[in-house]
Parts: structure tokens; C-alpha cells; sequence
């Protein structure tokens, strides 16, 4: 089974693209300012419609956009 990592820690970039660490998928989630709720509904949504491009990508989700990139 593979896993999507969601984290507000950007750390997880330097892993991914300095140290090459293998993943199955990393979310970095940059939303600024919007009710808890909201985001979650944000992140959720995005998931369910991209899941298959998210698989073994790094992707950054802000409050007005979402970036997916692909090893």
C-alpha cells in the first residue's frame, strides 16, 4: 500500500531534492489564513481529484494554487 505524506514542514523538499530520498508521495501544504475547516476541506478535495498524479510527486498546496512535480 503506498502512502501520501501531508505536511506543513517544509523540510520534506530538501529530503526529497537534495538528499534524493525515495517517497511514495509528499504533500506540502502552505495555506495561510483560512479557517481550519476550510483547509481541510481544500486539502481533501484536491486529493480526491488528483490522487493519481500526487502518487510519487512532490506537490505544494497554497491558498490559491497547488503545483505538482514529478521526479
Amino acid at each position: 500500500m503506498q502512502w501520501l505524506l501531508l505536511t506543513e514542514d517544509r523540510d520534506f523538499g530538501e529530503l526529497v531534492y537534495r538528499f534524493n530520498q525515495p517517497h511514495h508521495g509528499i504533500v506540502y501544504v502552505k495555506i495561510k489564513g483560512l479557517e481550519r475547516k476550510v483547509k481541510i476541506e481544500r486539502i481533501v478535495s484536491i486529493i480526491l481529484k488528483y490522487y493519481e498524479q500526487l502518487s510519487h510527486s512532490f506537490t505544494v498546496i497554497t491558498n490559491d494554487r497547488m503545483k505538482i512535480r514529478k521526479p
